[in-house]
């Protein structure tokens, strides 16, 4: 599966148009390949707009790429809904729990981005740590729905998780988190941590 992770800086004055052009991505849900796609707005910085698409694979996003992907982008003009953007292209390696992520998104209302930048000599440790600890302290929460772990060929990775609300995800935040990551030592993994909340936005799902 291929996971594509996009960010936008959006002014207050264009967010009603950059939300009105997130909702004609609809026709994606027409081409061979297309899993999913949510988004919404950062809770912590609402001038941060993010959305993430899952493709069955390589080939069929590129096939996206190179024959859809700018007509639509064009009918909506959302290029000029937004200041900046930036794109990076994943590959799932692993599920963080038994369920099934594409399956869930039809459930969720808030889901957590860790883009993660790792040392190059603890990645082993850093994806160890990911399969023993933080997938069995996430999962302990029956709101978090499911989730899935990824890298890219920039050695980056990124952990999404659904989460059933904002009440479940802060829960988490307040008392699995903390004990997660120092159980983990993941900061001596780690160059960054980039974390994105977002509260998503059902008029921008394709399902």
């Amino acid at each position: 599966m291929l996971i594509k992770w996009i960010n936008c800086e959006v002014p207050e004055h264009k967010r009603i148009a950059f939300s009105y052009a997130q909702e004609q991505w609809k026709l994606l849900s027409n081409i061979d390949g297309f899993l999913g796609q949510v988004g919404g707005w950062d809770i912590d910085r609402p001038s941060k707009a993010g959305i993430i698409s899952f493709w069955r694979d390589l080939p069929s996003y590129q096939f996206f790429m190179d024959f859809k992907h700018d007509r639509i982008f064009n009918e909506n003009n959302q290029k000029n809904t937004y200041d900046s953007i930036s794109v990076e292209i994943f590959e799932k390696k692993f599920n963080c729990n038994e369920n099934n992520v594409i399956q869930m998104l039809k459930y969720t209302k808030m889901m957590r981005i860790g883009l993660c930048i790792v040392k190059k000599d603890r990645r082993k440790h850093f994806e160890d740590m990911q399969k023993e600890i933080w997938n069995e302290g996430m999962s302990a929460h029956q709101d978090m729905l499911a989730g899935v772990f990824c890298e890219n060929n920039q050695q980056n990775n990124l952990v999404v998780s659904l989460w059933r609300n904002k009440n479940s995800h802060q829960n988490y935040m307040d008392h699995t988190l903390p004990y997660l990551m120092k159980l983990s030592n993941v900061k001596d993994d780690v160059i960054e941590i980039q974390g994105s909340v977002l509260k998503l936005n059902e008029t921008w799902s394709v399902l």
